[in-house]
């Protein structure tokens, strides 16, 4: 099994006119999560830390399928889903996730990735908002309170913001 550590370097530096600056280094050790071993991290980049380093969430790989872990906590399965992003208070995660997914298009790279196909999601501390045709940018505001990201449905973009759905464009 693989673990995930978070180790904080400590540094304290000590400045006085009369005396030459000391540096004191000092770690702190948190197990954050053990990666299960019926599934493999996708990529190093997909690999966050909440602000305060409390909390870890990763795409992880099982069968052909994605699925985003949070510590120890295996999210739903989708076909796809992309990088997580933690609330600036460290306790919820948001990411997007695609079922539903024609692999024929989706391997195709001279489709656009909003031309693609399958039934896009946001999905916001467990909570599944859409489907749309396509969503990115996923954030939250900086109280954490709400989910913000960018969407489209047809062939109109949007931002949606919390519950609020802003005005059409054609592109974000």
């Amino acid at each position: 099994q693989v673990r995930i550590v978070l180790a904080f370097a400590l540094t304290i530096l000590s400045c006085q006119r009369e005396k030459p600056m000391e540096s004191t280094v000092s770690f702190e050790e948190k197990l954050l999560g053990t990666i299960p071993s019926d599934v493999n991290i996708v990529s190093n980049d997909d690999v966050v830390f909440s602000q305060d380093g409390r909390n870890v969430a990763y795409v992880a790989e099982r069968d052909r399928k994605r699925i985003v872990m949070v510590n120890d906590t295996r999210g739903p399965e989708y076909d796809w889903a992309d990088r997580p992003v933690f609330s600036p208070d460290g306790h919820k995660v948001a990411y997007v996730g695609v079922t539903d997914i024609d692999w024929k298009i989706w391997l195709d790279w001279n489709t656009p990735n909003f031309k693609r196909g399958g039934k896009w999601f946001v999905v916001d501390n467990g909570k599944q908002i859409g489907p749309y045709d396509y969503a990115w940018l996923v954030s939250y505001s900086p109280d954490g309170s709400k989910v913000a990201f960018a969407a489209m449905k047809g062939e109109k973009w949007f931002i949606v913001d919390g519950d609020s759905v802003g005005e059409s464009f054609d592109w974000v």
